[in-house]
This record gives C-alpha cells, structure tokens and sequence, in this order.
C-alpha cells in the first residue's frame, strides 16, 4: 500500500497573517510616529492642572489609546512568530524586523519628568538628553514597524508572482 503525501498547511507560506500583520505594523508604525511628533510639538501643560476638562479627556484618550496599542502589539507579536516559523525568505525576514521592533518597544522605554526650574543645571540637562532619548527610542521603533511592513509587503508581492507565472522583479 502506497501512501501519498499530503501537503497541508505546513507547506504554505502564511500570506494571510502576513498580510495582517502588515495592516498592523503599518497602524502602530505610523500611530508611533504620530505620537513622537505630538511628544514634540505639543506642550505638556494641560497634565499640570488636574481639574481642566481637557486633561480628563487628553487622559482618557491616553488610556484607550494605550489599551488599544497593547492589543496591537500583542497581535504584531503572536502573527510575527507565526510568519517567522511559517514562512521562508523575505516573510521570514519581515516578521523578524518585526519581532525586534517590538522587543525594543517593550523592553526599552525612556522617560524623564519633573520641573526643570527647581532643578541643577546637571538635572535638567540629564533630563532634557533622557528626554531626547526616548523620543529617538520611539521613532527607531516606528521605523522598524514600518521597514518591517515593507519588507512583507514585497515579500508578498513576490510570493504572488511567483505564484502567477510572472518574474519576479
């Protein structure tokens, strides 16, 4: 009795969560981006005052949108893995940039607060570099989330050709 081989889902490339996991890189790259320039140019003011109804909802906001990117990166995380183990060449390259784009985002995390006007000189000049530093951290991560996309992007692009009969470019 001869057995013939099945190919199942083992020997397909996992389009499909590649696919979604550039639709969320693509959501926290740009979303990360959006908040290194609010971080900028938006003054922090409106935190000073508990009782303005602007830093209620500013917090609010800050809350639901940071449940929101919890949730995102968890997904980011399990669909990264999943393309990494599933797929080969650049899918497998994508997911990777991914899976350290993350790991920097939940590993290093750079913050400085504080009143600079009853601080040293040597304080507030620390602050001020923690500060930039954080803001360096944030825009390396959003750029890994969005060189990561890309990387899938083209991965995918050429999965498909290949797929139609079409040379790859």
């Amino acid at each position: 009795m001869t057995t013939v081989p099945q190919q199942g889902v083992q020997g397909q490339p996992p389009v499909t969560p590649a696919i979604a996991l550039v639709v969320i890189a693509g959501v926290l790259g740009i979303g990360g981006l959006l908040v290194q320039l609010a971080a900028v140019l938006l003054p922090l003011a409106p935190f000073e005052d508990p009782e303005l109804a602007a830093s209620m909802v500013l917090g609010g906001l800050l809350l639901v949108g940071g449940l929101i990117s919890l949730g995102l990166g968890l997904a980011l995380l399990i669909l990264s893995i999943l393309v990494v183990v599933r797929g080969r060449g650049l899918l497998r390259r994508g997911g990777i940039v991914l899976i350290v784009a993350w790991a920097l985002g939940v590993t290093v995390n750079v913050t400085a607060s504080g009143d600079s006007a009853s601080m040293s000189d040597g304080m507030a000049g620390l602050v001020q570099v923690v500060t930039i530093l954080g803001i360096v951290m944030g825009l390396l991560r959003a750029t890994l989330l969005l060189v990561g996309a890309g990387i899938l992007v083209y991965g995918i692009t050429a999965l498909r050709r290949g797929r139609a009969g079409l040379p790859s470019r």
